[in-house]
């Protein structure tokens, strides 16, 4: 998520009221002090307890954020948090078929992973980068993956790597859909939708 705010963004405004707090806090603790060494014990102290605060805020309290501030999901990207029903359209040479199986996004603001499971394999993430489409707006998930069956056959010989652009659901904010292909030469269709 982080990469939806540019880094740079996100640094300038904690560092701007980072430096702005600590320098209130400071003046109105010794209002009468003119040495700056004065400022400098209850500001370490505070600068704590921010860096506290900020930790938690990243790790946790943003979800708490969004509940409250419902826009944050269209306007900067949706909690994807949790557990999602997945159909798997897929399509290998002159084979076809439809496999189904859950998946479990887990997003912060800084990362965001993706597994899939399904009777036949695990998938586990190897990248998966958040992004807005530059023109609609419209959030969309980069996802990059290994694939190990579960039984190795003939046909399933070893793990692969593949590729999906998912996207939100224009009608529907908890259904995600897109196509995806791998280094074995198939490609197909992914539908999520989440479980409530």
């Amino acid at each position: 998520m982080i990469s939806i705010i540019p880094i740079r963004i996100i640094i300038l405004v904690v560092s701007i009221f980072y430096a702005a707090t600590m320098l209130i806090i400071s003046y109105f603790s010794h209002p009468e002090s003119t040495s700056f060494i004065n400022y400098i014990s209850p500001s370490w102290k505070l600068a704590t307890i921010l860096n506290i605060i900020l930790w938690m805020v990243f790790s946790r309290g943003w979800r708490y954020i969004w509940r409250k501030i419902p826009s944050l999901n269209e306007y900067v990207f949706p909690d994807l948090n949790g557990q999602w029903r997945i159909k798997i359209n897929w399509v290998k040479g002159e084979k076809n078929g439809i496999v189904e199986g859950n998946a479990w996004i887990k997003q912060s603001l800084i990362n965001m992973s993706m597994e899939i499971i399904t009777k036949d394999s695990e998938s586990e993430t190897l990248i998966v980068q958040p992004q807005k489409d530059p023109v609609s707006g419209r959030p969309m998930i980069y996802y990059i993956y290994k694939n190990t069956p579960k039984n190795i056959s003939p046909e399933n010989p070893s793990a692969y790597e593949g590729t999906a652009l998912l996207k939100i659901c224009l009608t529907d904010k908890y259904e995600l859909n897109g196509n995806y292909y791998t280094n074995r030469a198939s490609h197909g269709h992914y539908t999520l939708n989440k479980i409530p």
